[in-house]
């Protein structure tokens, strides 16, 4: 039959109910995986499940999808290596779809994890072909607008935010006497670090960080707070504010500073 890739022509080839969290798990079991083989993952985890565990798209929109969710390049040749390698590794099968001109199409991948006691269908519906590549990429598109929401680089050993949190608050105070010496109190530094911390975890950067990246994520995060915070301090700013201030009088404050601005700024990672 003729596959057109939205989730209801393409649940019909599913062997069985879809459990991204097994998928993952099965994956990490089977292959030790790179920093880029875990973000690729967790994008093919998201893109099973619309159709219980059966996905189709082309190695050119699976890279283009990875790189705006992960704002990281990735070449074609570890995409094609990637589904070969998952294949190999036996968690999905792949059908080489082509489209009735005999061009190449997306293939279409079979999720073959499935829960513990939970019988595969060995037996689905005839071998998908794919078509009309306008309706593919509708559904392509709406997949790839949907946040990545659980995503952890730190795949290969789960780690608790309170964890990361105190890793973190170690690793910047490997750094005191360069960054707070002339700057700020015993005190202050206390705050500072533990309020970057704080914020790392609540903004959600913390899963893009990998724990041996830990202490350089840390060191480039404070050279940045320290350089804001010594430029607050600095003439140049005081002119600044001056003349902010200057052009907000008669015009309803529109360029008058916050009197409540914090006295560092974090960074957006």
């Amino acid at each position: 039959m003729l596959v057109n890739g939205r989730p209801e022509e393409l649940v019909k080839y599913s062997k069985g109910p879809y459990y991204k969290e097994k998928f993952l798990q099965v994956v990490k079991e089977r292959w030790e995986l790179t920093d880029l083989q875990i973000r690729m993952t967790y994008l093919v985890s998201d893109l099973a499940l619309n159709a219980e565990g059966v996905f189709s798209i082309t190695h050119q929109n699976f890279l283009r999808m990875f790189e705006e969710r992960f704002r990281m390049e990735v070449s074609l040749s570890s995409v094609r290596r990637f589904f070969g390698l998952l294949s190999k590794i036996e968690v999905l099968s792949i059908h080489h779809a082509k489209r009735k001109n005999n061009q190449q199409s997306a293939n279409i991948y079979i999720v073959n994890v499935s829960q513990e006691g939970e019988q595969l269908n060995e037996h689905p519906s005839d071998t998908p072909v794919e078509q009309p590549v306008e309706q593919h990429n509708k559904t392509i598109n709406n997949i790839f607008n949907k946040p990545l929401t659980d995503f952890n680089c730190n795949f290969k050993e789960a780690i608790s935010p309170a964890r990361f949190k105190a890793l973190l608050i170690n690793a910047c105070q490997q750094f005191y006497r360069e960054f707070s010496i002339g700057r700020y109190s015993k005190k202050q530094w206390i705050t500072l670090i533990e309020k970057f911390a704080t914020d790392t975890i609540e903004s959600d950067r913390y899963r893009n960080v990998p724990i041996h990246n830990m202490k350089g994520y840390a060191y480039q995060s404070l050279k940045i707070i320290t350089a804001n915070s010594d430029y607050k301090h600095s003439d140049d700013f005081d002119d600044y504010q001056k003349v902010m201030n200057e052009l907000g009088q008669g015009k309803n404050n529109r360029y008058t500073l916050d009197s409540n601005s914090k006295l560092y700024d974090w960074i957006s990672h």
